[in-house]
């Protein structure tokens, strides 16, 4: 017959395992991909007064704009990269917590038989 302690403990893995799935999106993350829609948004602002105003525009208020846009598609693209790093960490997470998770449940099963 299976020990109480024993249920106990695997009753206690898969509290934790359910714990870690809330975790696995952090702050962090959220955090850069805010950044992302903040600079993409920045960036439309000056498409669009480069569409709207080209007419009205000096030469050098242009180039200017043209510069703040390409400032602008730089920084989103280094965004970019950092969330597709978080994606892939994200994902290994998922992985590695549906592994544990089936472990857990083969354990409890068997358990389960036991008792």
């Amino acid at each position: 017959m299976a020990s109480t302690e024993e249920g106990a403990r695997i009753a206690e893995i898969g509290a934790k395992i359910e714990a870690c799935a809330h975790l696995i999106t952090t702050e962090e993350f959220e955090c850069i991909v805010n950044e992302y829609e903040l600079l993409t948004l920045r960036r439309h602002t000056y498409e669009i007064a480069l569409e709207v105003d080209a007419r009205l525009l000096t030469e050098e208020k242009r180039k200017e704009y043209e510069s703040k846009i390409a400032y602008w598609l730089e920084r989103i693209a280094a965004v970019e990269e950092k969330i597709q790093k978080w994606r892939a960490v994200i994902d290994g997470c998922h992985s590695k917590l549906e592994a544990t998770r089936a472990t857990y449940e083969v354990m409890r099963a068997e358990f389960e038989k036991v008792k």
